[in-house]
């Protein structure tokens, strides 16, 4: 799969399903079997055929693979559909903040252009340093645009010889799509203006959005995440980050670094990067203790909050105090919610 798909189906689907969808358990018998004969202690027991029933044998697969070899002489089944149901709640929250991204990404690209090149700037081929990229990117563009059925925006390109204002079109452009737009812009004043928005070079910008889109589609299409090899793409390394730039968990930090405002305000609301810990530390801390298993074999690092609070300039330190004064002062008491 391509980094610059954000819609489809994946390249996978194509496959036919290793297991028969069938409701009678003894169907799986070769199966179970099998994880038996690898040495999967808890094989023959019955929740082994309800979790086979319940996701396709070679998707189960890296878990199985991940907990076999982190527990040699000792792995279950149970183990690694628990590893599989972390990984979904950590890909949920990962989507959940693209998704921010993605929203503050296309409003600033957007604004600039339309400000600065007009309604149509997207259709100008001058505005862009490669012109087989801007042809490409645009043919993508158009395709996107020809899905929507939407009367008001069909009578708009209508209208306009079959363009868009950027500003209608952009929330029908895939996150793909704009980033290969906004790494092949021309206009350095309407790059650097979005670069410092996010607190960014443009280079690393482009560098992190081709990353995050990557993410993106592993997530949108459920695939094993944090049992990869490493994380898609290869990501620029935020600087001040003593953390390897090729690991999975990565993105959380690169998610972290574009999404902390320059001003914090005291209405956590208005900090997505804040919002992102507090969602991150739920699922984290659902697997803490006795499941401690689980995140070291979904390399979730020890010092986690401590990088997050690196990656966002101690925006978690100023959100956990603003938290705890919170719960301290005395009922009624107002308290003071002016940007530090």
């Amino acid at each position: 799969m391509t980094d610059d798909r954000a819609g489809g189906t994946s390249d996978s689907c194509g496959n036919p399903p290793a297991i028969p969808f069938s409701p009678f358990p003894e169907s799986y018998g070769s199966l179970v079997g099998k994880l038996a004969d690898e040495g999967f202690l808890d094989a023959l027991t019955p929740g082994v055929p309800f979790a086979l029933q319940r996701v396709n044998y070679r998707h189960f697969l890296p878990y199985l693979n991940t907990v076999k070899s982190s527990m040699p002489g000792s792995p279950t089944v149970k183990m690694a559909h628990d590893l599989l149901a972390f990984d979904r709640r950590f890909c949920s929250v990962v989507f959940k903040y693209i998704g921010a991204f993605e929203l503050q990404l296309r409003a600033q690209y957007a604004h600039w252009m339309e400000t600065l090149h007009g309604d149509f700037a997207l259709y100008d081929d001058r505005l862009f340093l490669r012109e087989g990229k801007h042809a490409e990117s645009l043919a993508r563009y158009e395709k996107e645009v020809s899905h929507c059925k939407d009367r008001f925006i069909q009578r708009v390109l209508a209208e306009n010889g079959g363009r868009l204002p950027i500003a209608m079109g952009i929330e029908r452009m895939t996150l793909g799509t704009l980033s290969q737009l906004y790494s092949n812009t021309a206009d350095r004043e309407v790059s650097a203006a979005i670069a410092d928005f996010f607190g960014t070079s443009k280079a690393e910008l482009s560098n992190w959005t081709k990353t995050i889109t990557a993410v993106r589609n592993v997530c949108a299409h459920f695939e094993p995440y944090v049992v990869r090899k490493g994380i898609p793409s290869s990501p620029l390394k935020i600087k001040g980050i003593e953390y390897s730039n090729r690991e999975t968990f990565y993105i959380v930090l690169l998610l972290c670094k574009l999404l902390t405002p320059k001003l914090v305000f005291m209405d956590l609301n208005l900090c997505y990067s804040y919002r992102l810990y507090e969602d991150l530390l739920v699922t984290i801390s659902g697997v803490a203790g006795p499941f401690e298993d689980i995140l070291l074999m979904a390399r979730i690092p020890e010092d986690w909050e401590l990088l997050l609070d690196a990656a966002t300039n101690g925006t978690i330190s100023i959100g956990n105090d603003f938290v705890r004064k919170m719960q301290d002062r005395p009922r009624g008491q107002r308290i003071d919610t002016r940007s530090r």
